[in-house]
């Protein structure tokens, strides 16, 4: 038995095109994600959030004068990014701003 072949609908113009196998009219399932991609996706999810939770949970004991400076430095650099990010994300590789991310975030536990 052959393998099954993928195609692209040839009367479909638009970008969207339906993937199909084997030439029929049924679109293609996509692959399931690994459990292990899963488990780290989530693992990677909660410790980016435990240095937010942790140091706005202990705002007093920071600085307790000053815990509005505690809110600003933790939701600052998000913000920044977040509003700057259109104008230079197509020019830093996708390498180093996974780099840059893991820099901030182990600086974040230190």
């Amino acid at each position: 038995m052959d393998p099954p072949t993928t195609t692209i609908a040839p009367d479909d113009d638009s970008a969207a095109a339906a993937l199909l196998v084997d030439g029929g009219a049924e679109p293609a399932k996509e692959a399931p994600t690994p459990r292990g991609t899963l488990g780290w996706f989530w693992l990677l999810g909660v410790l980016n959030n435990a240095s937010y939770v942790i140091m706005i949970a202990s705002a007093k004991e920071i600085n307790a004068g000053g815990v509005a400076l505690v809110y600003i430095c933790a939701t600052g650099a998000g913000l920044v990014t977040k509003a700057t990010a259109p104008w230079w994300f197509d020019r830093v590789s996708y390498g180093a701003r996974l780099a840059a991310a893991s820099g901030c975030m182990l600086a974040g536990f230190l």
